[in-house]
């Protein structure tokens, strides 16, 4: 539903509340993970991308960072954050990971994260613009899965690292994400099981991603989201287009080709 809302250009919060009202048997503690949650967010990607600065910080050495807007389950309350909030923005027990990858598998993974598949990726070290309007009906595998589906979209327009360099295809990039992601989920698999397992490092030597973050705010003590003090001041997920709605009787269609 929170993905269906950013599609759809509609706040996912709005969507929450009408469940609320129509539905008698929907609760609060689901509808507000899977429609607000899910979405995190329909504001460039704010929200994570602030989590990703933070863990940049507290794990240096990295050149960007990705994480899935599936493990942002709540919005971040304003003002000072306790632990209770934070679990609650972050449930899941997920640890940091490195991929030492080229600049090509980088650009295939921005790819898959941003086609619509699911929620916006949360970014830091690099911006990206995306076009919903691009390629509703791919007619090529692109992550080689053996089959066409939203994942093989390309809606990717442009991507540039901090610096304002493009991505360099023949480069080797140390990206920062988490466990979820580097284990294949959000359809990465298919791409990560080209990638040597020896640059694939899951952190389980450390506290989890939401540990890491609140140990931070322990140090900081930030008051978030105020009018002077924005999470994220400058938005690093630029959508245009619009999403086409159009129906793909290819949808999940083998392409004759085993996956490799």
């Amino acid at each position: 539903t929170g993905n269906f809302a950013l599609l759809a250009g509609v706040r996912p919060k709005e969507v929450h509340e009408w469940y609320l009202m129509v539905y008698a048997d929907a609760y609060e503690w689901v509808e507000a993970p899977n429609t607000i949650g899910m979405s995190q967010f329909a504001d460039g990607g704010l929200l994570g991308s602030f989590f990703c600065d933070v863990l940049m910080e507290q794990m240096p050495g990295h050149d960007l960072c990705i994480l899935n807007s599936g493990g942002l389950r709540k919005e971040l309350p304003v003002g000072t954050v306790t632990y209770g909030q934070l679990y609650d923005v972050l449930p899941f027990g997920n640890r940091a990971a490195t991929l030492e990858i080229s600049g090509r598998v980088l650009l295939q993974l921005l790819r898959i994260a941003t086609s619509g598949a699911h929620g916006p990726p949360q970014v830091a070290g690099l911006t990206l613009r995306v076009d919903r309007g691009l390629d509703p009906c791919p007619t090529e595998d692109r992550d080689g899965d053996g089959s066409l589906g939203t994942t093989d979209r390309n809606r990717l327009v442009g991507a540039r690292l901090a610096s304002g360099a493009e991505i360099d295809p023949d480069a080797t990039y140390r990206l920062l994400t988490n466990s979820f992601l580097a284990k294949g989920g959000d359809a990465w698999r298919p791409v990560l099981d080209r990638v040597h397992p020896d640059r694939i490092r899951i952190h389980n030597n450390e506290i989890p991603i939401r540990d890491l973050i609140a140990s931070w705010m322990r140090q900081k003590a930030p008051v978030l989201n105020s009018a002077d003090n924005e999470t994220v001041p400058t938005p690093r997920l630029i959508l245009e287009g619009t999403e086409s709605g159009d129906l793909c009787p290819s949808e999940g269609a083998p392409t004759g080709h085993p996956p490799h």
